[in-house]
């Protein structure tokens, strides 16, 4: 047995794994509807040829649709006042692992975790207070950048000056 197989199989008979089947079957007959819907026979055959035994059309759309229904609800699209979410919802939806849900989901709560407890009290001299001075040894000195409109006034009145003399 290769180390892949051995680690799908330990992660398959894992508690948290949910097992390949329609979540959907074992309910009453008068509680299940049946849900049909073209697809390309491309993806048909895909899915089949990934896994061609009895149940795996059932066991995929229950699963996806199960989970569907799980995301919609926890994100509060629950009526038809939420029809442009729903829409926009499953049509920009993306399938990740249960691995990347968590690191994403680690992450995230990371991110926009708050710090617990009282925040110190801070004001304007509470933060001078805790800041280093720092001294500029040199004195300023006023700046050279030459002031033009002066300059030019200057240069016209000397100009009318050794006109006028």
């Amino acid at each position: 047995m290769s180390n892949t197989t051995a680690t799908l199989e330990s992660k398959a008979n894992a508690p948290n794994v949910k097992r390949f089947l329609n979540p959907y079957e074992s309910l009453p007959q008068e509680q299940q509807k049946r849900v049909q819907v073209d697809v390309s026979g491309s993806d048909y055959y895909l899915i089949k040829l990934l896994r061609p035994n009895s149940g795996t059309i059932s066991g995929v759309v229950g699963h996806l649709w199960q989970q569907l229904c799980y995301e919609l609800r926890e994100r509060g699209i629950t009526d038809n006042t939420r029809c442009d979410d729903f829409e926009r919802f499953v049509a920009n939806c993306r399938i990740i692992s249960g691995d990347d849900y968590e690191r994403y989901s680690r992450s995230e709560r990371l991110y926009g975790s708050t710090p617990s407890g009282p925040l110190p009290e801070a004001d304007a001299r509470n933060v001078r207070a805790g800041a280093k001075r720092v001294r500029n040894l040199r004195k300023a000195k006023p700046s050279k950048r030459a002031d033009v409109q002066s300059e030019r006034q200057c240069s016209d009145n000397e100009t009318e000056d050794s006109a006028s003399a």
